[in-house]
């Protein structure tokens, strides 16, 4: 029994050595991958980006591009229909004056799907508030966002700060007057 013991020993800690071995190897090759991209993509734009050039239709039918962001202070929530954290983003913009203009911009499939967070944005903020339904990627690589919710105070066609909340975004802003 001691023989069979020691083998079943020693082949335990034989498959042992060889799954870490792998694993080093998947961490060694996770890393060179992250550092060829990089930060291809960060989740929120950078103070200073300059807003690349997009269009959209606004739910009221009006055009939306880079150039309706070259004036005074505007905040920009880029949202996603289905995502909880947006829809908290939606209560905090509604609950509490920012006494700058509002732009939406909403990922959806279609204007149905995206209704309930354009209505009440609408409702709630009017003409403070313009609103849109986008479903693909020119915003988000305008804006360089890489995830849902984000907020962006622009002035003069310039990110002056970002985050994913409005704390954040305040935290940001206050960090990049500084």
């Amino acid at each position: 029994m001691s023989a069979l013991h020691s083998a079943i020993v020693a082949i335990a800690s034989s498959l042992s050595l060889l799954s870490l071995i792998l694993i080093y190897g998947l961490l060694r090759r996770l890393r060179a991958l992250e550092a060829q991209l990089g930060d291809s993509v960060p989740s929120t734009p950078r103070p200073g980006h300059r807003i690349k050039d997009f269009s959209v239709v606004t739910v009221d039918g009006a055009t939306l591009g880079r150039d309706d962001l070259n004036g005074p202070d505007t905040i920009v929530a880029l949202l996603s229909v289905g995502c909880e954290a947006c829809e908290k983003i939606v209560t905090e913009l509604t609950a509490r004056p920012l006494g700058v203009p509002v732009v939406a911009l909403i990922y959806a499939g279609d204007r149905e799907a995206a209704s309930r967070l354009t209505d009440t944005l609408r409702r709630e903020l009017g003409d403070r508030c313009r609103v849109a339904v986008v479903s693909h990627g020119e915003v988000a690589m305008a804006f360089q966002v890489g995830s849902f919710p984000t907020l962006v105070r622009v002035r003069e066609g310039v990110v002056r700060a970002a985050g994913s909340s409005l704390s954040e975004l305040e935290t940001a802003d206050a960090a990049h007057v500084a």
